[in-house]
C-alpha cells in the first residue's frame, strides 16, 4: 500500500497573486508570504512544478 504525502512550501515574501500553477498545487495562499501545498508528487516522477506569482 503506497501513502500519500504532500509537500508544503513557504517563502517569506510578499505575493499578490498566483497567476499559474500546475494541477498538482492543492492550496496557495498569499499575503505577506507566499504557502503552496502540492498533493501527492509520487507520479510526476521528479519533473519541475512550475509557479507563476505576481509580487505585492
Amino acid at each position: 500500500m503506497r501513502m500519500r504525502t504532500s509537500l508544503t512550501l513557504t517563502w517569506n515574501r510578499a505575493v499578490a497573486s498566483v497567476t499559474s500553477e500546475p494541477a498538482t498545487v492543492t492550496s496557495a495562499t498569499t499575503g505577506s508570504s507566499l504557502a503552496l501545498t502540492f498533493g501527492d508528487l509520487s507520479t510526476t516522477a521528479g519533473a519541475t512544478q512550475r509557479v507563476t506569482v505576481r509580487l505585492g
